[in-house]
């Protein structure tokens, strides 16, 4: 597994203040991967193992939520439809992760955004950091 370019953990939760990045995925291996980019860039981050359990163990409205399209017990259509009554999730924003390319259109109508797998890290940084209304920095 290759975490990729990032910033040094120094910058570990310094965007601490925008709440939390909520990482919704059934791959271990893609939440460990996001989580510890984004924690290196200065996120706080929960992860949760798919939509139910999101809906089930969130603390708080997150500042974004990285939902992974496709999971065996609660996928993005049913998570999304789910989180219109929930007391932290309904009003956060979404960017679905998808390795399909053709994605429903009513997810996509009710994200803010699409990342296709495999994901290029530089860009999912930049991504919440946009998404989060944090200045993006360009290559220096």
């Amino acid at each position: 597994m290759v975490i990729g370019m990032v910033e040094p953990a120094a910058n570990r939760h310094q965007h601490a203040g925008v709440g939390y990045i909520a990482v919704v995925d059934d791959d271990p291996d893609i939440r460990l991967t996001l989580s510890v980019v984004l924690q290196r860039a200065g996120f706080e981050v929960q992860t949760f193992e798919d939509g139910q359990n999101a809906l089930d163990a969130a603390t708080g409205p997150p500042a974004l939520i990285l939902l992974d399209y496709m999971m065996p017990r609660l996928d993005a259509a049913g998570f999304l439809s789910a989180r219109r009554r929930h007391q932290h999730l309904g009003e956060a924003p979404v960017v679905v992760i998808s390795a399909y390319p053709d994605l429903v259109e009513s997810v996509v109508n009710e994200t803010v955004g699409v990342l296709h797998k495999p994901i290029d890290l530089e860009i999912l940084v930049e991504c919440v950091q946009y998404h989060c209304g944090l200045q993006v920095s360009s290559p220096g």
